[in-house]
This record gives structure tokens, C-alpha cells and sequence, in this order.
């Protein structure tokens, strides 16, 4: 049975306000040194909206990718609590649901391979 419109809308929705969030906290809210200038290419929501993909494109080395990638990994309990108190209600529903969100790394046509994969 295909998906209301409504639901799409809203997740879509939430999946830009997830981007637009994270962003943020990449330009300046973490300080962790690890953590290499980046910015955030896309945000895959599960179908039940209880957990997340990001995945970020880092500006550098792979070896800066790496330690960007562990970086946001160990900030994760940060950035979760940062969603829920800047999203309100719609935040804390995708909050409770387990592991929340998981980082990788996503640059142009390597998302689209990895998103076609995902839902084929």
C-alpha cells in the first residue's frame, strides 16, 4: 500500500529540518577536534521514523573523513538531545526509538548508489 501523502510530506519535512540541524552543528556547535569542516548531503529517515542515516561529505584527507566520522559517532548522545529540544514533539518520537542516528560518509553519486541499494 503506497504511503499518504501527508506522512511523505511530513517526513520529508523532518528529514530537511534534521539536515538543516546538524549543519548548524557541524559550522560551529562541535568542538571536538576530530571533527574536520564538513557539511551534511543527505538524511535517510526509517520507515517508521525512529532512526536516521545521515551522511556527511568532509572536506579533507580520508584520514580526516575517518576522524570526522568517529568524531560525530562519539557526539551522537549530543546531537540527539540538541534534536529533541530543538524539534520538540516530532524530535522526541524519533528520539525514543532505539539507535537513533548513524553517520556516513556521502558524496553525489556514491549516495544515490548507496540509497538505490537500500531500496530495491
Amino acid at each position: 500500500m503506497p504511503e499518504q501523502r501527508a506522512r511523505t510530506y511530513h517526513r520529508n519535512r523532518v528529514a530537511n529540518t534534521f539536515s538543516e540541524e546538524i549543519g548548524a552543528m557541524l559550522e560551529g556547535e562541535l568542538s571536538d577536534p576530530r571533527i574536520a569542516p564538513s557539511y551534511v548531503t543527505d538524511v535517510v529517515l526509517a520507515p517508521g521514523g525512529k532512526s536516521a542515516r545521515i551522511f556527511v561529505a568532509v572536506l579533507g584527507s580520508e584520514e580526516e573523513e575517518a576522524s570526522t566520522l568517529e568524531g560525530l559517532t562519539t557526539a551522537r548522545a549530543y546531537i540527539r538531545s540538541q534534536l529533541r529540544d530543538r524539534m520538540g514533539r516530532c524530535g522526541r518520537r524519533m528520539q525514543c526509538g532505539g539507535r537513533a542516528a548513524s553517520f556516513r560518509h556521502g558524496q553525489g553519486a556514491q549516495i544515490h548508489e548507496v540509497l538505490r541499494g537500500q531500496l530495491c
